[in-house]
């Protein structure tokens, strides 16, 4: 039962990951003109 907790962190840590690079991606070219909008949901 060990091995699913560890795949679930697994998992999780992969999605933080990939939505902080998308995140700061995404948001880089944006923060030039508007850095008044962050809207986090």
């Amino acid at each position: 039962m060990i091995w699913i907790w560890i795949w679930i962190w697994i998992w999780i840590w992969i999605w933080i990951w990939i939505y902080v690079l998308l995140e700061r991606y995404a948001a880089r070219p944006s923060q030039r003109g508007r850095g008044s909008r962050r809207s986090y949901p």
